[in-house]
């Protein structure tokens, strides 16, 4: 989510007020939009600071990560989505003799990674790559 806000100091403009009103409705209407807790708004001879949880949460604001993508994957489908995000081979043979195991080991982890939608094939069979679907940190 793409946030700007404006700090109002002491001595700062005469319509401040309005300003920090009409800035306090659209961070209220955008959070809503995201689904995201209200922030703290704090207030000192410095100006407002206005403090953002992370998330994500519930409708009542509680913690709900659920498990990461990365705790399902074993250490070496970990290494094969690294090598993918990095563009730096091209075959299953090739991950597979930089990794020491099998072509055939690589491709079905390379199977398990399309399946949780982490990679996806990219042009033609032939002459097409993997890529990455999504980050790692995305749901």
């Amino acid at each position: 989510m793409k946030m700007s806000s404006t700090v109002l100091r002491r001595g700062g403009p005469s319509d401040g007020a309005s300003l920090f009103d009409v800035g306090v409705s659209l961070i209220r209407e955008e959070c809503e939009k995201a689904g995201i807790p209200e922030p703290v708004y704090e207030v000192d001879t410095d100006g407002i600071r206005i403090i953002f949880k992370s998330g994500p949460w519930s409708d009542n604001g509680e913690d709900t990560t659920e498990q990461s993508v990365t705790d399902e994957l074993k250490p070496l489908e970990m290494e094969i989505y690294k090598m993918i995000a990095e563009g730096r081979y091209t075959t299953a043979r090739e991950m597979a003799v930089s990794l020491g195991t099998s072509s055939r080991t690589v491709e079905r982890s390379v199977v398990k990674l399309k399946k949780m939608g982490l990679v996806r094939r990219a042009g033609s069979k032939k002459n097409g790559k993997l890529e990455l679907d999504r980050p790692l940190n995305e749901p």
